[in-house]
């Protein structure tokens, strides 16, 4: 519960400045060549700057960069990111075709290094870039691997405004930040502070509760007995009437409430539905920015993630070096008040000013970022079809046990028939298809 109090907002940002700059020195011992992967990102684009700054001062060689670019899909290329960074000079630019290859064209050579089926569908992103290096003479990369959960988009720091009654504040950071990232006020405060609402109403604070009504239904003009009946009244119900009532509306739904996916023997079998629950209930949202920050450098998947890029680096004889998980930088972003991860409607603040005069403005101010969704489908429609038809065809009796295999056919009809593709329905296909595939490679069965 730390907080590190300075002077200023400059003060922060050269802090952060000082601490990162360090992070990224203390990597840069090799005797051979330096890459750094350059997506256009915040993070890598950081990480790329200010090594290629460092290595000049000290007179060494330049560093070169490693970026996925997409001809045909176009709408995941960078590169006008890319290309702000790489006009400052003093980088050598490497390119990956990452539309010329699909989620499921490397799984035979990952399953070498992986023991597991793979998790999400990106993991042909790094291999790659890694190849790329390995042909380049690479042995140490830069990468800014979650850069996102070490700076911390700070976007819970709306709960924060909420529980202090801030709603002036609140709109405005809602309202900025719908503008630089293209979300919805509404949703925002759907998702940011009706939590606040229900804990009004569980603490019987009525007139706190009202005030928070009042300013909800004046500035967003949600009806003021919505917001009493399912936000204040339903949240007095007890849990284990809660409980009963949804076993009530689902006793004949019982997968379906969980994943359509999911074979409905087996999830009875092993009780998905009551773990999924347990789960959920035991991750109550969080109050404060801080809170929030810890519980996602707290995640199990931090480690899987960092342990996964080890073995793709491994296998092309490099070592994968992180500035993001330093340890000082981690301590110092947690630390930091709220309003240095979201003020004015940006996320991440103290890096976007901390990198002022380093990064290209194009990349220190940029909101979102390309989101590979279509990339994903083109992978698997286009350069993957014959292997993804030939496992709905021919493998499917292997998860039959697992997954309501009738219901990943239709999927993949829906898929296949020429129309819009919906991203729900490539990640229910993808969980389906790598199941089955490593059920094939390791000839197991159910």
């Amino acid at each position: 519960n730390r907080e590190l109090i300075l002077d200023s907002d400059e003060a922060y940002a050269e802090a952060f400045r000082d601490i990162f700059t360090e992070a990224v020195r203390c990597r840069l011992r090799s005797a051979f060549p330096i890459g750094s992967h350059l997506s256009g990102g915040l993070d890598s684009s950081s990480i790329t700057c200010v090594a290629r700054k460092l290595l000049a001062e000290a007179g060494d060689a330049q560093l070169h960069s490693f970026s996925n670019i997409f001809d045909k899909v176009t709408e995941c290329d960078e590169r006008p990111f890319i290309n702000a960074v790489l006009e400052q000079g003093g980088l050598i630019p490497h390119y990956v075709h990452a539309d010329q290859f699909g989620p499921l064209s490397d799984v035979d050579d990952i399953w070498q290094y992986e023991d597991e089926a793979l998790l999400g569908p990106s993991h042909h992103y790094p291999w790659r870039l890694s190849q790329a290096a390995q042909q380049a003479g690479m042995r140490i990369v830069l990468d800014g691997l979650d850069g996102d959960n070490v700076v911390f988009h700070g976007v819970s720091r709306l709960t924060e405004l909420a529980h202090q009654g801030e709603w002036e504040t609140f709109v405005q950071e809602a309202e900025a930040f719908s503008e630089h990232f293209g979300n919805s006020p509404q949703g925002l405060l759907k998702h940011y502070s009706i939590l606040h609402l229900k804990t009004l109403a569980k603490q019987f604070r009525w007139i706190a509760f009202a005030k928070a009504v009042h300013q909800i239904h004046k500035r967003f003009g949600i009806s003021r007995k919505h917001l009493l009946l399912n936000h204040g009244l339903k949240a007095l119900v007890p849990e284990a009437i809660n409980q009963l009532w949804r076993k009530w509306r689902r006793q004949d739904k019982l997968v379906t409430s969980v994943s359509p996916l999911v074979n409905r023997n087996f999830a009875e079998r092993i009780g998905i539905d009551q773990r999924i629950y347990a789960l959920d209930k035991s991750d109550q949202p969080s109050l404060t920015v801080r809170e929030d920050h810890w519980r996602n450098l707290s995640q199990g998947i931090f480690p899987l993630i960092l342990e996964q890029l080890d073995r793709y680096n491994a296998a092309f004889s490099l070592e994968a070096r992180h500035p993001f998980m330093d340890k000082r930088l981690l301590e110092f972003c947690l630390a930091l008040p709220s309003e240095q991860k979201l003020y004015q409607g940006w996320s991440r603040m103290v890096l976007r000013r901390g990198m002022a005069d380093i990064l290209p403005k194009a990349v220190q101010w940029r909101g979102g970022k390309a989101h590979m969704g279509p990339n994903f489908i083109h992978g698997l429609l286009t350069v993957n079809r014959q292997v993804f038809d030939d496992v709905i065809l021919n493998k499917l009796e292997l998860i039959e046990g697992y997954v309501d295999t009738d219901f990943l056919r239709q999927v993949h009809r829906r898929m296949t028939s020429g129309g819009r593709v919906r991203e729900k329905d490539c990640m229910t296909v993808w969980q389906g298809i790598i199941l089955a595939l490593w059920l094939d490679r390791t000839q197991a069965t159910p």
